[in-house]
């Protein structure tokens, strides 16, 4: 069972670092796509989620067994899911009709790991 939840926690980690990196080498080209002005916040967050995978790595490879830290993850997964559903709703920055689909893609698939964790993790006693 730990397994399992280990894959889908490094699945989560190289899908956030993944993401980094998009963030942080196309920030210019995001921005624009999203119909913003600040590439700045593109690039942030893209640091911000490098910090993120390399977090949930680190919880996967050495502190599997500390379901507090788990929970963590779990918890900025969905807060994560939270936050795309009131930009996609709300909008209140004005981004372009693709930016708010990219948005919701990346939400689902969050959204996705967060739900697996938490059937994972109930498995474990």
């Amino acid at each position: 069972m730990k397994n399992n939840l280990k894959n889908v926690l490094l699945g989560n980690s190289i899908f956030s670092v993944i993401s980094s990196a998009i963030c942080i080498l196309f920030a210019q080209r995001i921005a624009h796509t999203f119909g913003i002005n600040t590439p700045i916040v593109i690039t942030l967050t893209g640091v911000s989620l490098f910090v993120f995978a390399f977090s949930v790595w680190l919880v996967a490879e050495k502190f599997l067994h500390k379901k507090t830290l788990i929970k963590s993850i779990i918890t900025m997964d969905f807060a994560w899911v939270s936050a795309s559903i009131y930009v996609i709703i709300l909008n209140p920055f004005s981004i372009s009709l693709t930016g708010l689909i990219i948005i919701a893609v990346v939400g689902i698939c969050v959204l996705l790991f967060g739900i697996f964790q938490t059937k994972e993790l109930r498995k474990i006693k």
